[in-house]
Parts: structure tokens; C-alpha cells; sequence
């Protein structure tokens, strides 16, 4: 990369695994830019290294947790949702549209996010997250959704209010497919 912007006369950055004289590996950032005088005529080039071992460290270990978390989700056949109250904006977890099977390009509004859910139990899920939002109470509800192949799906879904001064200022929950015990249930 650093030999074909040079030779593009173009600037670059790149981090590098280095090792320092005792051995020990750090990462380090390198930075380099043409310099033209007056005329445009390419004079020389200047450099910049910067150690950002702990920034790698860090982007590493969210990189771990964030697979960590997906592979839980996984396991745990539980999708992760959050509703901004202000906005309705909705956010869904990968496997939250995994479980469901719906194909949206993102995420849909709030009012359309629920309507996933069968007809007959959609105004218990509305009134819990009404409800959470105004009053900032956890709730725990299940319902039925319809997946795309009309299998029909039992879910429990758990939100919890984010209070910020005395307001409610997140909504985030889970998607927990029940199925199989409700169907354990009804045998």
C-alpha cells in the first residue's frame, strides 16, 4: 500500500504490527503525504508514526464481544431490539430479522416493527411498550408472529425502559422464540 501511493504520489495511512527492540509487538500508525513547492513540483514526503497498540487492543476486544454477543443471540435463539420514544426509531439485532424472517432493507418504523406480530395479540405488544415508555416499568409479554413460510412462532418479549432524568430515553428488549415450550406445554 505504502509503495504504490508513493509511487502514485498520493498520501497513505497504514497500521502496521511492529516489534520494538526487546521484541515486545505494538501497532503502529504511519501516515505519509506528498510535498509540493510552489511550482507543483513534488519536493519531498512527510511522516507521521503514532503507537496505537491500545486503540487495536480496544477495536480487538469489541470486535470479540460483538461476535461473543452474536453467537450467544445464536445459542440463545434471543434477537435484541431498541425503540427511541422521541423518534420511533426501531434498531434490530441480525438475528431479531433471522427469527422473524422478514425481509426489510432496515429496520421498519415502530408502528410497522409491530406489526410482525398476529393480529389478535399485537395490542398486548402495543400496550407494553406503550405503557414502558410512559410509565418506565419493565414489562414481559408473549405473542405470536407468522413468519413468511406461515409457520406460525410464539415469543416472549422483555423491554426495559433507559431513564435519563426522570424520562424514558431507550426502550431496549429481547425476542425469546418460545415455541417449542409452548408447544411442550400444550401436550
Amino acid at each position: 500500500w505504502m509503495r504504490e501511493a508513493i509511487n502514485n504520489k498520493e498520501p497513505v495511512t497504514v497500521e502496521l504490527r511492529n516489534y520494538r527492540q526487546d521484541g515486545t509487538e505494538f501497532w503502529n500508525r504511519v501516515s505519509i503525504a506528498p510535498v509540493y513547492n510552489d511550482d507543483g513540483k513534488l519536493t519531498n514526503y512527510v511522516g507521521f508514526q503514532q503507537d496505537v497498540t491500545g486503540q487495536k487492543e480496544h477495536e480487538q476486544e469489541y470486535e470479540r464481544t460483538v461476535d461473543l454477543l452474536n453467537q450467544t443471540e445464536q445459542i440463545a435463539n434471543v434477537g435484541g431490539w431498541e425503540v427511541d420514544p422521541e423518534t420511533e426509531d426501531v434498531f434490530w439485532t441480525d438475528h431479531l430479522f433471522e427469527m422473524l424472517g422478514v425481509e426489510y432493507d432496515k429496520e421498519p418504523p415502530l408502528d410497522e416493527a409491530l406489526n410482525v406480530y398476529l393480529e389478535e395479540d399485537r395490542p398486548r405488544v402495543e400496550n407494553a411498550v406503550e405503557e414502558a415508555i410512559v410509565a418506565g416499568e419493565p414489562f414481559e409479554v408473549e405473542a405470536r408472529f407468522q413468519r413468511p413460510d406461515d409457520e406460525i412462532r410464539w415469543v416472549r418479549i422483555c423491554g426495559e425502559p433507559i431513564i435519563k432524568d426522570g424520562e424514558v430515553v431507550t426502550l431496549r428488549g429481547t425476542v425469546h422464540d418460545v415455541t417449542h415450550h409452548k408447544e411442550r406445554e400444550q401436550e
